[in-house]
Formats: structure tokens, sequence, C-alpha cells
């Protein structure tokens, strides 16, 4: 005979899986159920600890305690009772044994007679038939599951009510849960990748039809005979907590906390399709590690530990673990349900890139696995052989991505507006929806928002596919109003919309033809005053706040590309207090970085206003944060790109004092990531742009220090990465302004050097791209100055020619330049010149 366990055996009950061997002991054994009801009892008196822990950590939320007590089991002696003995006569079924059960109530084996199959069956709690709204929901939100006809969701048959009880039958799925599944044979890995990819397939499914989870763990995926899992009880977990005043008391917390997402315990946040993504990146940790993310014997110190501690990683408990899959499950279990991936479907499409052997996105490109091997056998070789391959494939690779390119783009833009489509009908149709349903529309617009924007904010070539994206967004968003969605959450979605498109017009233009800051400037203060009401209302949202400092920031970065420097700092310095709040409320590497940014761009103002001891503290700040968070999270490529930029600023500080070492000191270091980075990421034009500008700032050192052959060399190089940028987003403006630098930068040094024919169509290549820019942004200073230089240029190779009338009419096309320039901002910056330049037309004549 089975002994009972110990009391705090019986408490694990509390925080674990309620339908394995514990429970089922305790569903069979009186004397156990009663300690345990002690010990419930005893936790809900002890509710007052909630006190002394909101004193230690700001993330309790108040009455997680009392919560806590009340949703771990409402009255444990009566839930279980039955009366009626099997085997059973219920209408249409014959119930033959117990299943299992959880906390809504109990599953039987029965039969159907009218179709003589087996199913499931499932009888919902005496308890919760109380509330006469939640009946009603019950029926609403099971008959929306039934509706789910997807092979990875278990299909509900039929709901009903049998005398005093609720129930619903489902498919039969006689292999058990995946906990049992798991616990009967670890399975191998490439099983356990398939099978966490095929719930993330039937979650998103769910999602694309309005229905989160919030419940989703092992005990809760069953297991068919062929290891194909189904998921169970799909959005019944929703329905139990859509309205609080509608609770019995025993759903405030829903979940079972080893499986919690932060934001369930913490009460704080709406849950969301993030819930759903982090419920699977549980699945899979406890798969590949054979235990659940957070365990322990006490319910609160596990949710504690949901809300404050870092999972250990998988590859900590089993070295055999692969990386990518390590990368993917911390990735779901990110805290901030931001930094998650987007959807459920960005998992399973991460899992289906493991499977084929391809690279996932969620952490930086590894050099090929296959050649692990030979390169420890030697190194040396097999990087030459490597980087070799590489060089050569990026022609290959550019041609064949620019035949599929605009095909895939159009086919993931119809794709999107589908899905938008179907959210705001759904928004919209609140005669057949219930509120929560128009909310879910507005997290699918979200998510969608997200999405594009983390797939396409860096990408140069993909910015048109952007652009038409969040255009497709903002009309739907225009036919949606706060009796549809929530304001606050309406306003945020505007205002991240309006910002991404502020982003993406200053660099390929607006509709008007326009680009740069007079593209994007109207769009930025649009974003940023939207962003400010709402942040009034919401001061203790990270979000917003984070989203207003970046918002305030980048507009400051397009004023300073301008040249309008007075300005730009101002913006900067009002962006620095709100993003020093946010990293008070969060250490996050992600908020860390940004302020870390802040502070580089707040240097670059002091720098160019005048200000050299703020620039030498802000930037050392900058950078010592940024070079730290590139140790602790070595696979952000977005730090490693910043800590980047922090190089060159300080390497330009220290080269217009002329501090040539540690100019050298600095823009080697630039040089010699970014050249690492290229080697790890050959395709990524940003990395690409990174190598460009380092060899450039290296080019106008050797310059500076007059080694002529050296500034040759790297000016060479600067050209040869930015040729490959031109290819690769040629229709990307901001791309070909950067690009512009290296060819003017060659074609002055060739000019010098007398080398006319090799120097002169570079210099045309620069005008011919400085044009367009300028064409397309009059009133910035810098597009209009740097066009001047370029023409200068040009007119000095004719003059070297003995081309006198080209030169003039190049000379007279500086002139028109300048004077347009003058008249549209009624500034006098170009006074000077277009006295010289009066000079040189007339000596021409």
């Amino acid at each position: 005979m089975q002994s009972c366990p110990t009391p705090n055996k019986l408490l694990e009950l509390v925080s674990g899986d309620q339908s394995g061997e514990l429970g089922r002991h305790v569903d069979n054994c009186p004397g156990c159920k009663r300690e345990l009801e002690k010990q419930l009892s005893d936790l809900r008196e002890q509710s007052t600890l909630v006190e002394p822990l909101n004193s230690v950590t700001s993330s309790w939320g108040t009455g997680l305690a009392h919560r806590l007590a009340a949703s771990l089991k409402d009255s444990p002696g009566e839930e279980l009772v039955v009366d009626f003995e099997l085997p059973y006569q219920m209408g249409n079924y014959t119930l033959l044994r117990i299943l299992g059960a959880g906390g809504m109530g109990i599953v039987y084996l029965a039969n159907q007679e009218s179709l003589n199959r087996r199913v499931a069956i499932k009888m919902v709690r005496q308890s919760e038939l109380k509330n006469k709204k939640l009946v009603s929901r019950f029926y609403t939100e099971v008959e929306s599951v039934a509706s789910l006809n997807h092979s990875g969701i278990v299909p509900i048959y039929e709901v009903g009510r049998h005398k005093h009880y609720l129930y619903y039958s489902m498919q039969l799925v006689e292999e058990g849960t995946l906990s049992e599944f798991i616990r009967r044979d670890k399975p191998p890995i490439r099983v356990t990748a398939k099978i966490v990819q095929q719930i993330a397939e039937a979650v998103h499914f769910a999602h694309q039809n309005g229905i989160i989870h919030r419940d989703l763990k092992p005990s809760n995926i069953l297991v068919d005979s062929s290891s194909n899992p189904k998921i169970a009880d799909f959005g019944l977990a929703k329905l139990l907590s859509l309205d609080p005043s509608l609770s019995t008391g025993s759903y405030d917390i829903v979940g079972t906390p080893s499986y919690m997402s932060p934001e369930q315990v913490s009460g704080k946040e709406s849950h969301t399709f993030a819930t759903d993504v982090y419920g699977l990146g549980a699945i899979l940790y406890e798969m590949l590690t054979g235990r659940a993310p957070f365990v322990g014997k006490e319910p609160l110190s596990v949710l504690h530990d949901v809300l404050e501690k870092i999972p250990e990683s998988p590859r900590v408990i089993d070295k055999s673990i692969p990386q990518d899959l390590e990368t993917i499950t911390l990735k779901c279990l990110q805290k901030h349900p931001a930094h998650r991936y987007p959807t459920a479907e960005c998992v399973a499409d991460e899992l289906d890139s493991y499977l084929r052997g391809k690279l996932i996105q969620a952490r930086p490109t590894p050099l090929p696995e296959k050649l692990g091997r030979l390169v420890r056998r030697n190194p040396f070789t097999s990087i030459l052989i490597l980087m070799t391959a590489l060089i050569v494939g990026v022609s290959v690779v550019n041609s064949f991505n620019s035949l599929r390119l605009s095909d895939l783009q159009a086919k993931k833009i119809e794709s999107q507006n589908i899905k938008l489509e179907s959210a705001v009908l759904g928004a919209q149709n609140q005669s057949s929806l219930v509120a929560s349903q128009a909310e879910l529309s507005i997290e699918v617009i979200e998510a969608i928002l997200g999405e594009i924007q983390t797939t396409y904010l860096r990408l140069p070539a993909e910015q048109k596919s952007r652009k038409v994206m969040l255009n497709q967004v903002l009309n739907k968003l225009d036919r949606l109003s706060a009796d549809h969605v929530d304001p606050d959450q309406l306003n945020s979605c505007y205002a991240k919309t309006i910002l991404g498109l502020a982003e993406v017009e200053y660099s390929i233009g607006a509709s008007d033809g326009s680009i740069g800051l007079e593209a994007s400037k109207r769009r930025y203060i649009d974003a940023i005053e939207r962003l400010q009401k709402l942040y009034q209302n919401n001061m203790d949202n990270l979000d917003v706040q984070r989203t207003l400092a970046r918002a305030i920031m980048k507009y400051g970065d397009v004023l300073a590309d301008a040249a309008h420097w007075e300005e730009a700092h101002a913006k900067f310095m009002e962006a620095l207090p709100l993003m020093i709040e946010a990293c008070s409320k969060s250490s996050e590497d992600m908020v860390l970085m940004e302020l870390g940014e802040l502070e580089i761009l707040c240097a670059e103002g002091f720098m160019h206003t005048g200000y050299p001891d703020q620039f030498e503290e802000f930037s050392n700040r900058g950078h010592r944060r940024l070079k730290e968070i590139t140790e602790t999270s070595p696979g952000s490529l977005e730090a490693a790109s910043l800590f980047l930029y922090s190089c060159q600023i300080i390497g330009d500080w220290h080269l217009k004092k002329n501090h040539f070492d540690d100019a050298k000191q600095y823009y080697e270091m630039f040089q010699q990531k970014a050249v690492l980075l290229d080697h790890l990421y050959p395709f990524n034009s940003n990395v690409a742009l990174d190598c460009s500008t380092a060899y450039e700032r290296l080019g106008d050192l050797a310059l500076k220090s007059k080694d002529i052959d050296l500034a040759l060399e790297h000016y060479q190089l600067s050209l040869d990465y930015a040729q490959k940028l031109e290819i690769s987003a040629p229709d990307n403006l901001e791309t070909l302004w950067h690009v512009s630098f290296s060819y003017q930068h060659l074609a002055d040094l060739l000019l010098h050097l007398k080398e006319l024919e090799q120097g002169f169509p570079l210099a045309v290549r620069c005008v011919e791209i400085r044009r367009i820019l300028q064409d397309r942004d009059r009133q910035n200073y810098r597009r209009t100055a740097k066009l001047v230089h370029s023409l200068k240029t040009l007119a000095a190779y004719h003059l070297s020619q003995s081309e006198n009338i080209l030169a003039r009419n190049i000379y007279q096309e500086c002139f028109s330049v300048e004077t347009e320039y003058q008249l549209l901002t009624g500034k006098k910056s170009f006074a000077n010149d277009l006295s010289n330049l009066e000079s040189k037309i007339a000596a021409l004549d």
C-alpha cells in the first residue's frame, strides 16, 4: 500500500502539476485531502505576507497572496464530490472511468452511444455554476473553441448540462498528456523541437481566431499514438478571468505557478498573445531539461521567482542541448512581453528553421556548424577558406535574392493585410463579439505592428515593404474608434505606426517625393505629441515611456543629420530624463542599451555646440555602458552596432583635436570589430555600412597624418563596401547618402594625385547621388553643402582637363543651389561662398 506524502510534499501540488501521480493520490485519499485543505486555509490566513514582500520588490502587486490563496482551490472538500457511481448513463454518454482531474473539474472516459465511439467528457465543478453570467460565457467560449478546426487542437464535440453539472465532450486522445510523455522517456532533441513547433502552429491558429489559452503547460497537451501533440481546453482559461466581477475567487490567478508568465503573476498587464508565447517557452524548457523553468515547494516563492529571476540556461543543465534551441527557449521566456517573439507563428518558424538546419533569427549568425570540426582541426586555413567562400558567395546570393525579393515582399504584404482586415472587422462587429474579442483585435494589430517594426526596421532593402505595411496599419486604425477598443491601446498603436512611417519616409521618401528631415518632421512631431498625451495618463507604463523617449531621440537624430545641432541637442537632453527614469524601472539590457545610445548622441550634441567637458563625460559614460552590454550580451547585433558608433564618435573628437594616437585607437577598434561582424553577417547591409565608415575614418586619419598611400588604401576599401550597399539597396536614399561619402573621399584624393581617369567616374557618381538627395530635401543644410562640395570636385576635374565651359556650368549650378537654400530657409549660411562662386564664374566667362 502506497504511503501518504509528507505535508511539505503535499504543498508541492499547489505549485506544480495537479494531474500527476500526487494529484491522483490526493483525489483518492481523504486524509491527504483534509491535510491539503488545512494548508490552503493556513495560506489564506498568511496572505498578509504580501506587505513585507512589497518592501523588498516593487514587482509584487498588492493582494497577490490573497489572489493566490483564493485561486488555488476554492473548497477542496466539495469540488471532487459526485453523486453517482461509475459506470453512469448521462444522456447520450456512458461515463466509464475517471481519466484525471484539474482546476475546473473531472475528465471521464465515456462512450458516445449514438455514434458508438469513445470520447472524453469534462465535467465542470459545481462551484463554477453559481454565476449565471459565467455560465453564459462558458457556452459562448466553448462554442467558439468548437469552431477551431485544427489538427493540433483537441476538437470539442458538444457542450451541455446534466442536472447540476456543465460538461462538454471532446476527442479522446488515449496516449496521455505531454507531461506523462516526458516522464516516460525524455524525447530526442529533434522530436522535442517538432512537437513544440506543432504546438506553436496550433496556438497561432487559435490566436488568429481571437482565442488565447493562458494556461499552456505539458499537462494541458495531449499526445496521440504518432507523437503528435494536441492542445486541450483551448480558450477556457481566457474565459475564466474576462471580468473580475464574474469570478468566484477560483481563478483570480489563472495558471499553474511554475508555468505562469510574469504578467499573469503581477496582474498589472493585460494578457496578450505574448502570454502564450511564454507558455510555449516553458513547455520547450521542460522538454529539453526535464523540469519547469521555475520550481519550488512554496507557491509564493515560485511566483516570486517568475517575476524576479532569470531561468537557468538550459545548456547549463544539459550541455548537449543545441544553442539554437536554448536561444529560442530563453527568448520566449523573456520577462517583458515586448521582448519575446511577437507571435506564436514566429516561434514555429524559428523551430522550423532549426529542424531544417537553417539560421534562426534570435541570435547572431554563427559560423556554419558544419565547418566546426574543420576549424578546430586547422583554424587558420579554415577561416581563410570560409572568408573566401563568403566573399564569392555575396554576389551570388544577392543576385538570387534580388530575383525573389519582390514576390516574397508582395506575399508578405498581402498576408499582413488580410490579418489586419480581419482584426478590424472583429473590433467593429461588437454585435456578435464580446468586448474582450474587440480587445483581442487591437492586440492582433499590435502584434502585426511589432512584427513589421522588428523584422524590417534595420533592413535597407526592405523599407518599401515596411512603408506599405505601416500605411496598411494606419488605414485600419483610422477605421477604429474608442467605441471599439481601449483608447490608450488605440492611441499607442497610432503613435507607433506614425513613428515607424517617420523613420521609413526619412530613408526612402514620403508620397510627395520629399525625404530626410523634410519628409519625416511632420510625422515625428505628430507621434511625439500623441505619445506625450498618452504618457501623461500612463506615467507608470514603461513601454509608453520608452517609446516617447526614443521618438524624441530619433527626431533629434534627424535634426542632427540636417546639421540643426542646437535643436537636435535640445531634443537629446529632453529625452534623457525619460530614458534615465525608464532604466530605474528596468535593468534589462535593451533599456540600458537605449540609454547608452542616447548618451552618445548627447555627447555628439555637446561636441557640435562647443561643450568639450560635457562631451567627454557623456561619450565615456555611453561608451562604457555599451561595451558592458556587448560583453554581457555578445549575441546582440544592435548593441554591437551602437558600440561601434561610440568608437566612431570618440575617434572623430580626437581627430578634430589632432590627437592622432587616440583617434587611431578608437578607429582601429571600430574597424576590427566591424570586420569581425562582417565575417559573421556577410549579407547584413548595416554591418557593411559600419565597415565602410570605419575604413573611411581610417582614411581620414591617414590623410591628416600625411600618409597618402595608406589613405588611398583605406578609402578604396571603404568604397568596396559602399558599392555592395549600393547594389543591395538601390532605392534606399538614406543608404545612398552614406555611400556618397566613400565616392567623395576617394574622388578628392585621386584628384589630388592627378589620377583623373580613375577619379572622374567617382566624382560623377557622387554628384548623381547627391543631386537626387538634395532635390528631395532642399531645406537640409548638410544635403546642400555636400552637393556643393561634390560639384566643386567635379568642376575641378573639368578644369584639370581644360574643360572650362563645363566647369563654369557646374559652378553656376552650385550658385543656384546655395541661393535657393537661402531663399527657402532665410539663412545666410552660404553668403561667403556665393561671393567666391561669383568670382570663379566671372573668371571663366
